[in-house]
């Protein structure tokens, strides 16, 4: 069951309030659920900490088959790597940079200091006094972290490409780039650091053991000899990608994306070979061993816990889950309806949007991508699964009421009348009659030129997002025989839809709004632009007003107005922890689906934004 232990714990989701001022405007965050894809794990003693999405998970796992959770602490960016060490937590807090936690009390984690990078930070390994940090292409950054309240830089090293995984043993620093190889830099003072020597292997991440460093990452694992610092050289390959790797005794474990564990026997440097395998529901992504435990960060299936005792037979002991990756969101009344792809829908309760509580979920079988509320049902767009509907006439207990399969490749959903209108991926614009939701039978199908991403209807049309191929307008007036009357090809990769009167708003993965007058269906023209700066993907119409998600490498909602459709004006944003996919805005509130950033709570002013 997912986040049962959320469930049973009566968990109160982060909430935070303050203004964030951007452009000289103003939006409110009022409360957060901060959980998401597990990335990062390290152990000390009876507990493990995970990155889960922008929380730090404390986990007693004392009991390795049934780990409960104790405390959390929500930050404000995706956490992507965790170092332990006395009473801090330190973490990689990608766009926020190094963020220190006081886990001196498991129950009530809270942070202490922080260091802000230049760039997002991947990695962190704790020694003594210093934090070395990895900030992708601003290399090796080294934060004198003696006071952990007031963390600063003495020292850096800018690598050639983007730094990722760090590892120190002794006064060497070893830092593995994406695809550019390994680094082995003297610390011996921190304030000066200096390159000793190279090696051309790529890899991610990396993890040191006697005279051999071990590198993991897209062109496999790679084992390098660096008993001469000045000269490190590979010795030893094995076809094995991973993204995090942990080497105890004559093993490395290594946690292989959708591949799972993998354990590498490298009693001989020079012939590393797979010597045991244990497959994880997940991704998995950061691994760190203890005992006869290999703890596994397995993205949206949370933290997988894998004996080890026999290294060529490890099976899993017990699991905790997180959720997965927000992609689209309703609100109603007092409930938040999220879907959250692999773990499919979320109920969260609103009714205090500054204490969001997660109320009930519902597993779907495939990724559930969009969703539509309607009265006591959900529909949700269910990738390869096609639509499901779900009853949530009692929010604590969704459950799926009826289905329609087929070979759609659901991505969003539109509901309208007894009709739920599907954009179906390469699969088209699928027209299903829900009249009955436990029987959902299709009526009407039209196959679109490109991939349908999303739909949105208004009146007897149907404005489909086709990808590549621009907007298509569908005549729906006949639902068993839906005809396209006109089509606008002039935005690119178009990803988002929102119709409202006369004008048809449309996002493309480019970062580009456009607004659209449709007073002639058949003859579509593009009014004005707006450029949002990355990948803006759904949009949402509210009076004057239209809020954009942007889910590029950094996430935001922009406020533009829209009061003249044809000169558009941002008047506000929001930099939300995440990379905001979705959003529904419902009174007063904004509801946003950040992706790794969980659900986040903005308040919209209805007067009309500051000066």
């Amino acid at each position: 069951m997912k986040r049962k232990a959320l469930m049973l714990s009566g968990i109160i989701i982060f909430a935070l309030a303050f203004f964030v001022r951007t452009d000289g405007s103003s939006m409110e965050l009022l409360g957060r659920e901060p959980f998401g894809p597990a990335y990062a794990v390290y152990k000390v003693d009876d507990y493990a900490y995970v990155g889960a999405g922008s929380a730090l998970v404390v986990l007693n796992v004392s009991d390795p088959s049934a780990p409960q959770e104790v405390g959390w602490f929500g930050t404000q960016s995706t956490i992507l790597d965790v170092h332990v060490t006395g009473q801090y937590a330190y973490l990689a807090n990608y766009r926020e940079g190094l963020r220190v936690v006081d886990v001196s009390d498991p129950a009530n984690p809270r942070e202490v200091g922080f260091y802000m990078t230049s760039r997002p930070v991947r990695g962190v390994y704790v020694s003594g006094d210093h934090a070395y940090v990895t900030a992708e292409k601003r290399g090796l950054r080294i934060i004198d972290v003696s006071d952990p309240t007031n963390p600063y830089e003495i020292g850096s090293y800018v690598t050639p490409g983007s730094a990722y995984g760090v590892h120190v043993a002794g006064d060497l620093a070893y830092v593995s780039g994406s695809n550019r190889g390994l680094w082995i830099i003297k610390i011996l003072n921190p304030a000066n650091p200096r390159k000793l020597g190279y090696c051309n292997t790529s890899g991610g991440e990396v993890y040191v053991a006697g005279k051999h460093a071990y590198v993991s990452g897209g062109k496999g694992f790679r084992v390098v000899d660096v008993s001469d610092p000045w000269q490190p050289r590979e010795v030893g390959a094995c076809g094995v990608s991973g993204c995090g790797v942990y080497v105890k005794e004559s093993y490395a474990y290594v946690s292989d994306d959708d591949q799972g564990l993998r354990v590498i026997d490298v009693s001989d440097p020079a012939k590393p070979h797979e010597a045991g395998f244990c497959h994880t529901p997940g991704r998995a992504y950061g691994v760190y061993v203890a005992d006869n435990y290999a703890y596994v960060a397995d993205e949206e299936e949370g933290l997988r816990v894998i004996d080890v005792s026999n290294p060529t037979n490890p099976r899993e002991a017990g699991a905790y889950d997180t959720p997965g990756q927000a992609c689209r969101i309703r609100a109603n009344g007092k409930y938040a309806y999220a879907a959250y792809y692999k773990e499919g829908l979320r109920v969260i309760d609103v009714s205090n949007p500054e204490n969001p509580q997660m109320a009930g979920f519902c597993e779907t079988p495939g990724g559930a991508c969009g969703i539509y509320t309607v009265g006591s049902h959900a529909y949700v767009a269910d990738w390869d699964h096609g639509l499901r509907v779900i009853d949530i006439s009692d929010p604590m207990n969704p459950h799926e009421v009826g289905a329609y399969e087929a070979s759609v490749f659901a991505r969003g959903v539109h509901v309208a009348g007894d009709y739920a209108y599907i954009a179906g991926s390469y699969s088209g614009l699928w027209i299903i009659n829900i009249s009955d939701p436990a029987k959902p039978r299709k009526v009407g199908f039209y196959d679109t030129p490109g991939g349908a991403e999303s739909v949105c209807v208004s009146g007897n049309y149907a404005y489909v997002a086709d990808w590549g191929h621009g907007l298509r307008v569908i005549d729906i007036s006949d639902p068993a025989a839906p005809r396209e009357v006109g089509l606008y090809s002039g935005a690119d990769y178009v990803e988002g839809i929102c119709a409202s009167g006369k004008y048809v708003y449309v996002t493309s993965s480019s970062g580009v709004l456009r607004v659209l007058d449709v007073s002639n269906p058949a003859k579509p023209y593009r009014l004005s632009s707006y450029s949002t700066g990355d990948r803006a993907c759904e949009v949402k119409v509210d009076g004057d007003y239209a809020y954009v998600t942007d889910a590029g490498r950094y996430g935001v909602v922009q406020v533009i107005d829209v009061s003249n459709p044809t000169n558009l004006s941002k008047v506000a944003s929001y930099d939300t922890p995440g990379q905001a996919h979705g959003i529904h805005i419902s009174g007063d509130y904004a509801f946003v689906a950040d992706w790794n950033g969980g659900l986040c709570v903005l308040r919209v002013p209805k007067s009309g934004y500051v000066p």
